[in-house]
């Protein structure tokens, strides 16, 4: 979540119920991250399976399955992306 929201169960369970919809489509290990930044949705996930969430309709039923109607990305997932936000560094750093 995107820092300055507020931590809720009704946010975090529409987190979780994202990311395992998403990972189900994924092989075994595979990193998910749902990101709920208030207005937009990122998703998360390891670089050979960017264009894949892109491109396929499952990813939306998967956000809007779990209560999300925001708009939506995806990215590689990198540890410490939500401190970009902040100007902070990977080590939490300015």
């Amino acid at each position: 979540m995107a820092h300055g929201l507020e931590i809720s169960p009704h946010r975090l369970q529409r987190i979780g119920h994202a990311e395992a919809a998403l990972r189900a489509g994924l092989p075994a290990g595979a990193n998910i991250r749902v990101r709920d930044l208030g207005t937009t949705v990122r998703i998360e996930t390891d670089p050979q399976f960017v264009d894949r969430l892109r491109e396929d309709v499952l990813s939306q039923q998967a956000l809007t399955g779990a209560g999300f109607d925001a708009d939506w990305s995806v990215t590689p997932f990198r540890s410490g992306s939500l401190n970009d936000a902040l100007g902070l560094d990977a080590s939490g750093g300015a």
